[in-house]
């Protein structure tokens, strides 16, 4: 905890002793977190440190995982960071979200990344290509007939379901 926060200190960031230890007792990984916070900030990405946590946890628990949070904390930019990640892994990775808008909040964050992202039939289209790629697409396009996207597969990339606004499913 100590060596990580002088790195953090070094690198100009503002996390505490209190949010190191914390993170520590949860059984994360804080040395990957400062790394993360430090490469994000020389990207000119904007993370916080309950974001870099809260994925660092996530890889912890076998990439499997459910991000409960206020509005407005980031859990969208969570998602689009991990979406990111498997994308480099050769993953394809579908979000289903409730409305038109929450698409766009999707589509808006993964341009403010410079990451590449598909909607609606495209997006199906990219699942059933077997290519990897980021779908996102809403509830109800999600069940109109399409194949299950969690599916036992035969071939093709490994898959990752982001649910956003879960409760409504």
């Amino acid at each position: 905890i100590v060596n990580s926060l002088i790195t953090a200190i070094k690198a100009g960031l503002n996390v505490t002793t209190r949010e190191l230890e914390t993170h520590f007792l949860a059984g994360g990984n804080v040395p990957n977190v400062i790394r993360a916070l430090i490469s994000a900030q020389k990207a000119n990405i904007n993370l916080s440190f309950q974001q870099a946590t809260a994925i660092d946890l996530w890889e912890k628990a076998g990439r499997r995982g459910l991000f409960e949070h206020a509005t407005g904390s980031g859990k969208t930019r969570v998602g689009m960071h991990i979406a990111q990640r498997l994308l480099t892994e050769g993953w394809q990775v579908l979000i289903v979200t409730q409305s038109r808008d929450l698409v766009g909040q999707w589509v808006k964050e993964a341009e403010d990344l410079n990451i590449p992202i598909t909607t609606d039939g495209t997006a199906w289209q990219m699942v059933n290509s077997g290519n990897r790629g980021i779908g996102v697409v809403t509830y109800a396009r999600a069940g109109l007939g399409e194949p299950a996207f969690g599916a036992k597969q035969r071939s093709g990339p490994p898959r990752l379901l982001i649910a956003d606004e879960a409760h409504h499913l």
